[in-house]
């Protein structure tokens, strides 16, 4: 046994599993993911892909030998979903601003960006150039006096790729909610930084 400092496990699985038996042997490959508490106290995320060998003693399974290569760097969760969450609502108040390269900023410089949205006049753009012309096109006016509020994220972060969906609510001055929204992004780092591939959203309750 090689020794080591004792880590706290929050959550282990492995994923995509590929199972070959013959006899009384077995082999189990596949991604092995475990999140435990980091140095600092936050959830830290790592994977390796592993392949472990088995045999079967008197009807028993018992464990034999494993190999194991790291595939993704070990991650701070919670600092990459304040990552996420700091893009996704700087996009929402930029757009409320009508600081239109701002909000075109937070995307990604990929033919693959898109937003899809449900809307009166809504509908599908492809290719952060057309992606950001629609914007310089469409953000006109006035400053927004509405307040963004958001809720229930919901993230799945893996490496420099993640899918976050999120509830946005819009309220007037007087406290009134004028409208609400159902969010989904795809997003990716970018020279280190997250940005949004897919944005795409669905208004569900609007002001009459």
């Amino acid at each position: 046994m090689v020794a080591g400092d004792a880590q706290k496990i929050l959550k282990t699985e492995i994923a995509e599993p590929v199972i070959f038996q013959t006899g009384d042997l077995a082999v189990v490959s596949g991604i092995h993911k475990v999140e435990r508490v980091g140095k600092d106290g936050n959830p830290v995320m790592g994977q390796v892909a592993r392949t472990y060998t088995f045999q079967r003693r008197q009807d028993k399974w018992l464990f034999v030998a494993s190999q194991q290569t790291s595939v993704q760097v070990a991650q701070v969760a919670g600092t990459d979903e304040a990552a996420v969450r700091t893009v996704l609502e700087g996009h929402s108040q930029a757009v409320l601003n009508r600081d239109v390269e701002q909000a075109i900023n937070y995307f990604a410089n990929s033919p693959n960006t898109a937003i899809l949205y449900q809307t009166p006049g809504g509908g599908y753009i492809r290719g952060f150039e057309d992606v950001a012309n629609a914007y310089r096109k469409g953000m006109t006016g006035a400053k927004s006096d509405e307040k963004l509020t958001t809720d229930d994220y919901r993230y799945r972060i893996m490496g420099s790729s993640a899918f976050v969906t999120h509830v946005e609510s819009y309220t007037k001055p007087d406290g009134a909610v004028s409208r609400t929204s159902n969010k989904a992004n795809y997003m990716e780092k970018e020279g280190g930084q997250w940005k949004m591939v897919s944005n795409f959203w669905v208004e569900t309750k609007k002001e009459k």
